[in-house]
């Protein structure tokens, strides 16, 4: 990881990324610009044509990406993966909604 923090290209992609998502988790929806993370849907480590492609990020709070990653580990992400953990996070804020009520 510390190699894509000297990488231009791969700077301006997040940054691209976040602006994209107005600087908001795509998960939780919460705005922040400290704790916010570029996530490559396909991962960076064997998709690499898909690197710099602003339609393979996506952005994540600090703590939604550890948790993707902690799930389906590091390296060798797919979209499949993340649809699957989006699906499973957006069922998780609807059963805490609703036992709130």
């Amino acid at each position: 990881m510390n190699d894509r923090l000297n990488d231009k290209k791969h700077i301006i992609w997040a940054k691209k990324v976040k602006e994209r998502d107005n600087y908001t988790c795509q998960l939780c929806l919460v705005k922040t610009s400290d704790v916010l993370h570029s996530h490559h849907i396909f991962s960076y480590d064997i998709h690499i044509n898909q690197r710099y492609k602003l339609d393979n990020g996506i952005t994540l709070c600090q703590y939604h990406h550890s948790l993707f990653h902690s799930i389906a580990g590091l390296g060798s992400n797919n979209k499949k993966q993340f649809e699957e953990f989006k699906k499973f996070i957006t069922l998780l804020y609807k059963v805490a909604k609703n036992n709130i009520k």
